[in-house]
């Protein structure tokens, strides 16, 4: 599992744990599901960078690659970049897609339950 900016607070996912990582978890988890290139993407995983720095008790943050997990984009049905999926205790509760602020992804974060 590699991580972004070394900072281990995002993580890339990996296929084979996604059963515990995801579903088994009992944090809030966001599945960033994102392409490199894109600058909309890119602008999303620095926020996602800070928010995991301060939510890092409570959220787990994975970022998955549509191009290198097509299908497991398809099996999430991903049909826009980026998304992100909020679970929490193993359940979607929340899908956003396109760009979001900070303050929009953190009241995700604290409305969840």
């Amino acid at each position: 599992m590699s991580s972004l900016g070394g900072n281990n607070l995002i993580k890339e996912i990996v296929i084979e744990s996604i059963e515990r990582d995801v579903f088994s978890s009992k944090k809030i988890v966001i599945l960033f599901f994102q392409v490199n290139e894109w600058n909309l993407c890119s602008e999303t995983e620095l926020i996602l960078t800070e928010i995991a720095e301060k939510y890092k008790k409570n959220v787990d943050i994975y970022k998955i690659d549509f191009r290198k997990y097509r299908e497991l984009a398809k099996e999430f049905q991903i049909v826009s970049l980026p998304t992100l999926i909020y679970f929490y205790k193993g359940i979607e509760k929340r899908r956003t897609t396109g760009s979001q602020t900070k303050q929009q992804i953190e009241m995700n974060i604290t409305t969840i339950k």
